[in-house]
């Protein structure tokens, strides 16, 4: 089966700094194409802005790697404005590109459930993993 989700900002961060992990397990199900990776041009300023902070120390070359990688398997969503109310304004753009995928059932991945409304296609890496092997 195929699956479709946006990825949140945490969960790619985790997988980086620790591969062998649930957030890893997430991306590689986007590298083996299990999962189609969902976003838009805002997505991906995030996810490079947040990787080449200093605080990570990330490689560059390393990041610069990942983030083709993620370029590369990311199908780019119009996005639609939503309604709902966030915590962090950041996270609206993850939640408008899945509210806007209209093919199918989409996914957005989070380690910060919480910072949602609460939706039963708002889950945590741990869910998404669970979801994809069951």
């Amino acid at each position: 089966m195929k699956y479709f989700a946006v990825i949140d900002t945490n969960v790619i961060v985790s997988a980086l700094i620790k591969h062998n992990s649930i957030p890893g397990k997430v991306i590689d199900f986007v590298t083996t194409g299990e999962i189609t990776l969902l976003g838009n041009f805002d997505i991906l300023d995030e996810y490079e802005d947040v990787l080449t902070r200093s605080k990570f120390s990330f490689a560059e070359e390393e990041v610069h790697n990942y983030l083709c990688m993620l370029r590369e398997k990311m199908v780019i969503i119009d996005s639609q404005k939503c309604e709902e109310s966030f915590i962090d304004l950041e996270d609206v753009k993850f939640y408008e590109v899945t509210i806007s995928f209209k093919e199918d059932q989409a996914y957005l991945v989070t380690g910060n459930k919480k910072h949602f409304p609460e939706k039963a296609f708002i889950v945590s890496p741990n869910e998404m993993v669970e979801i994809i092997e069951n």
